[in-house]
């Protein structure tokens, strides 16, 4: 069995096709939740694939079943699993039964499948027993539906497509997943009038100098709500586009192999800025840039070989739309991120909670605890003189590292405009980290926006990406400087934290 996703935003879910089996197939929407799920036995000459499916308050089951008629089929366990969970068992039986209006003689299978449903009343048949299936009168393909999801469930042939077999339509009044959110607003510094944005937050930031009675957590979140007000009238907002470069209607291994030698020379030249790597990054830019056109006319040539006086003019004008850019793959990602993402989160956390660790070092970990928590309170009771007020001149170093725009977080605060907004404004941020000395934080820099991202070789499980606002970042920047001045070189078994070394 296998599973892949197809161009057109399906995933496809298959088992192989042998000498003596023919195979199955089960297309599920990209934006639900999928995977295969262990087969029930129906014996060693029926074919099966079990699909589940994942929806907002139901796992549905989806049991895709060939029998020839020449062998025979076990469906009582498929039958008994039914009538517990959420399943659909659909596919081509070849049963033939009085039951079924069959203009054939009645056969094995169809008096199996007659006595299953005398067993199991929580099994419903779904067919209208008066319509034929296949172009010769036969109802060979059956619909079978746990009867705890049967609500106001309809079963109709379709009305276009067809082969020998005619095609059938399920609808199932189900609770799905709500749809996406919109995607949030983001601003194109590149575009920006800096001097209207400079104008917006000083105007707030001196009248705030003149009242500043506020507690931190407030300022905060009046600081981000004006820089998103400064940020509204001086610079575009950005079109939102889901499209990944694998998407692209030319990308092929070739473009693969191009863009992984582009992203490593770049990551060498950033770490060691030296004009032999910038030269050999050059050439790897203009290399990669005619091996992309030689693969882009290649592809549109196959297409024209492809056309045909029965090509259609839809397929053609496909074709333009896809290299003029105007239709993209969108980007699959949970349908439910927060869910996920809670659910990742803590399975994290139970798996690196304390209560985990052996006995022996839990009884020490609570011997230790009060005299940790101790040593911790007496220092932060002590002064120091690293608890002096940080100036305009370390925000400014600290703001000088982020020189290029990362992913901003759920505030959607980039460098650049932490960096535009003018010195009175910066006063008022300078005011927000100095409060880290009284121990005071504001609630929002405890939050950070976290995002589940479908992995690239294992679609169906996802990792989390947390993003932190560069407000925070920022002023844990100006911490860290600090107390590594305080405390000197880092021990060199700690890789977090160091310039040059990833964790």
């Amino acid at each position: 069995m296998r599973t892949h996703h197809l161009r057109s935003g399906y995933k496809v879910h298959t088992t192989y096709q042998s000498l003596t089996t023919r195979g199955l197939t089960t297309l599920v929407k990209s934006s639900i939740p999928s995977k295969i799920a262990p087969s029930i036995d129906c014996g060693t000459e029926a074919e099966t694939l079990s699909v589940q499916i994942s929806l907002l308050a139901t796992t549905l089951t989806v049991h895709n079943i060939y029998k020839s008629p020449a062998k025979s089929i076990n469906a009582e366990a498929l039958f008994a699993a039914a009538s517990k969970d959420g399943s659909i068992i659909t596919g081509d039986f070849n049963a033939h039964h009085p039951f079924l209006n069959s203009i054939s003689a009645t056969n094995q299978t169809g008096r199996h499948l007659h006595a299953l449903l005398q067993e199991y009343p929580d099994v419903t048949l779904l067919n209208n027993v008066t319509e034929a299936t296949h172009l010769k009168g036969g109802r060979l393909d059956l619909t079978f539906l746990s009867s705890a999801i049967q609500r106001d469930a309809k079963w109709q042939l379709h009305p276009v497509l067809t082969s020998m077999h005619l095609a059938i339509e399920v609808k199932l009044e189900l609770e799905k997943y709500p749809p996406p959110p919109p995607p949030a607003k983001r601003w194109s510094p590149e575009f920006a009038n800096w001097e209207k944005f400079e104008t917006a937050m000083t105007v707030w930031a001196l009248e705030y100098i003149k009242n500043p009675h506020i507690d931190i957590s407030t300022l905060s979140l009046d600081f981000n709500k004006q820089l998103d007000a400064a940020a509204s009238v001086s610079m575009p907002q950005k079109k939102h586009s889901e499209r990944k470069h694998a998407d692209a209607w030319y990308y092929n291994s070739c473009i693969k192999e191009m863009n992984t030698r582009i992203n490593r020379t770049r990551k060498l030249f950033r770490r060691y800025r030296t004009d032999e790597l910038h030269d050999l990054a050059v050439e790897i830019i203009k290399h990669s840039v005619q091996v992309s056109l030689e693969v882009k006319t290649d592809k549109w040539y196959s297409w024209c070989h492809e056309a045909n006086f029965s090509t259609s003019l839809a397929n053609i004008w496909g074709w333009f739309n896809k290299v003029s850019g105007k239709y993209s793959t969108p980007r699959v990602t949970h349908p439910d991120p927060l869910a996920e993402a809670n659910r990742i989160g803590n399975n994290f956390a139970d798996r690196a909670k304390s209560t985990n660790l052996p006995l022996q070092t839990i009884n020490r970990q609570r011997t230790l605890l009060p005299i940790r928590n101790n040593i911790i309170e007496t220092a932060c009771n002590m002064r120091d003189d690293t608890d002096s007020p940080y100036t305009m001149e370390q925000l400014n170093t600290a703001l000088a590292k982020g020189r290029k725009d990362t992913a901003p977080g759920a505030d959607f605060i980039t460098y650049s405009m932490l960096r535009s907004m003018g010195s009175h404004a910066k006063l008022v941020y300078l005011h927000l980290i100095t409060g880290h000395i009284e121990r005071l934080c504001p609630t929002t820099w405890n939050q950070q926006d976290t995002k589940p991202l479908p992995k690239p070789k294992e679609p169906d499980t996802y990792r989390r990406i947390a993003l932190i606002s560069c407000t925070e970042k920022v002023a844990e920047r100006m911490v860290l400087n600090r107390l590594q001045w305080k405390i000197g070189q880092l021990h060199h078994h700690l890789y977090a934290y160091r310039s040059g070394i990833d964790t």
